[in-house]
């Protein structure tokens, strides 16, 4: 793939994410109809995914009518865009938290 330094691919994703901060799910969009080259990038998105690790949703909950406070870890899913490109001959990549497809 780098070999080929193809045109800049933009991918939205949707992960989900569990309690201990790792991808235990992925979601893109027009995956179905994608072309062989930007299915290339989805591909290795799935093969990175699994090594990805994010900060869990924490919630707290403050004592309320006798009821302890607690904290706890709670799965989460969020829509990032990834943009892969060539720069200066280097290949790069790049995140950004995006909305679902079809949302501003």
């Amino acid at each position: 793939m780098l070999a080929s330094q193809l045109p800049p691919v933009e991918i939205s994703k949707q992960l989900a994410v569990n309690g201990e901060g790792r991808v235990h799910h992925m979601i893109v969009a027009d995956e179905a109809q994608a072309d062989p080259a930007r299915r290339a990038f989805i591909a290795a998105a799935w093969q990175a995914a699994p090594g990805w690790r994010f900060t869990p949703l924490a919630i707290r909950r403050a004592e309320v009518g006798g009821l302890p406070a607690c904290s706890e870890r709670s799965p989460f899913s969020q829509y990032f865009v990834f943009r892969f490109e060539w720069c200066d001959g280097q290949p790069i990549s790049s995140t950004q938290v995006g909305a679902a497809p079809g949302r501003t």
